[in-house]
């Protein structure tokens, strides 16, 4: 998507105050994670750069070591436009469906309910990155049965992750008996806490 292209104003998503269905409510919002390649990948691109430079201009003087140093400038453009572009990227969840955002735009989006009655298993593949700080980091894939497009969600934590997977299941409320999702913190029927 290209970031200097206005987007649309119905695409907008900016809870509380834009783009939440009515009596909807956020379960959790992350921000886009770093994956571990890109980072090792923005650091070998530095190194191997600056080498190759440092190899050129000495073999080959300073004008036959522009391409290398060339080389080394877009791979580093190419790398912090990654990292800008994951930073503006947040993922929500509500109890009502899962958004990608972009600079506070919808860039894709998956209807809880096109999983009813269907276990959430068959849908999603979660798999740890990496660790940060001893703790897993997942990256989640999210197949949408209705659309069949697939949903990517990097660098989350395990309270994200295992949220994700109680799509689908029910909760019943103690005072009205009506039947919640799990990851519903009020009842929709009477407005008590879960």
């Amino acid at each position: 998507m290209n970031a200097d292209r206005p987007l649309p104003q119905h695409n907008r998503f900016q809870p509380p105050d834009v783009g939440l269905l009515p009596g909807e409510e956020i379960v959790w919002t992350r921000k886009a994670g770093i994956s571990f390649w890109t980072i090792c990948l923005g650091v070998i691109l530095v190194i191997a750069g600056l080498y190759a430079f440092l190899i050129a201009s000495d073999d080959f003087g300073a004008t036959e070591s522009a391409p290398a140093t060339i080389g080394m400038l877009v791979g580093i453009v190419i790398f912090l436009f990654s990292y800008y572009h994951r930073r503006k990227t947040r993922y929500y969840m509500t109890d009502a469906r899962i958004l990608t955002t972009y600079r506070g735009y919808i860039t894709k989006e998956i209807s809880l309910a096109n999983f009813s009655g269907k276990t959430i298993g068959q849908f999603i593949e979660s798999r740890v990155a990496h660790t940060a700080n001893g703790m897993p980091v997942y990256d989640i894939h999210i197949y949408d049965p209705l659309s069949e497009d697939i949903m990517e969600l990097k660098g989350l934590d395990y309270y994200s992750a295992s949220t994700l997977e109680k799509i689908g299941q029910v909760r019943e409320c103690q005072y009205c008996n009506f039947d919640n999702m799990a990851i519903s913190a009020i009842c929709k029927n009477c407005g008590a806490v879960l």
